[in-house]
């Protein structure tokens, strides 16, 4: 035997600075703990933040309400008032023929009436007996509702050069039919009626009974103001992560 003693090497201790620790159980296997660098320690290491979000006043707007018996004698008046129309349509015989005088008070569908509310809102001196009074949509008849989302706006900035107030009037669902019937227009749900329409004169106070439409932060368009408002601000509790995220490099 060798005089010369044989030196064995301690192993190395773990090293600190691993993510990973290795402990035994009982079984005598080893088992992997999660440091503080896992994704669930992570996640307990949140703080509590404050976000600023602007309150949109766009999210406000109400049609004007209308009771359901209200409705119906709406729906009842507008089918007298369309019975001249139903009847020229019905005896229309040649195409190009020119048009009655008496449809000029009104306006049918969309487009049209989406244009002619446009136009008076963008004329300085309109023509008092040209100018919409009522605007009827068959609100709860029309799929999507987005199509309709525009017109309590449009309707309030139409008051800026109107002489008289504009009732915008929503009609109960089933009123498209009727309507539809009794002007000879397929798919009628939109309109509006001027103050000179024929007949329109006995429903003024039926309609003029329905509230007018009500946007607070167009009310100085209306009243020839044109001061700002203070922004509506609002803090929404919420957590973010602690530490500071890691910095994407430019690319080169």
């Amino acid at each position: 035997m060798s005089s010369k003693s044989k030196r064995t090497q301690a192993p190395n201790p773990p090293d600190s600075s691993s993510s990973e620790s290795k402990t035994g159980n009982s079984n005598g296997k080893k088992v992997t703990k999660p440091t503080g660098n896992s994704l669930k320690e992570r996640e307990k290491r949140k703080k509590q933040v404050f976000k600023p979000v602007l309150d949109n006043p766009f999210t406000q707007i109400q049609w004007p309400f209308i009771e359901p018996e209200l409705g119906s004698h709406v729906v009842e008046s507008l089918e007298v008032l369309l019975t001249p129309v139903g009847q020229y349509h019905k005896n229309i015989t040649a195409k190009g023929a020119p048009m009655p005088k008496f449809l000029d008070g009104f306006t049918f569908g969309f487009n049209p009436t989406t244009e002619a509310l446009e136009r008076q809102a963008n004329t300085k001196h309109p023509d008092a007996d040209k100018q919409i009074r009522y605007v009827f949509v068959c609100r709860y008849d029309i799929i999507p509702s987005i199509l309709t989302q525009h017109f309590p706006v449009l309707t309030y900035t139409a008051l800026r050069n109107s002489h008289h107030t504009i009732k915008l009037i929503q009609l109960p669902k089933g009123a498209i039919d009727r309507l539809s019937q009794a002007s000879g227009i397929n798919d009628l749900s939109i309109l509006s009626v001027t103050g000179n329409a024929p007949g329109v004169e006995g429903f003024f106070d039926l309609y003029n009974s329905v509230p007018e439409v009500q946007i607070p932060f167009l009310e100085p368009i209306l009243k020839k103001r044109g001061n700002f408002k203070s922004p509506l601000i609002k803090l929404i509790s919420t957590s973010a992560p602690v530490g500071s995220s890691s910095k994407k490099k430019p690319q080169k």
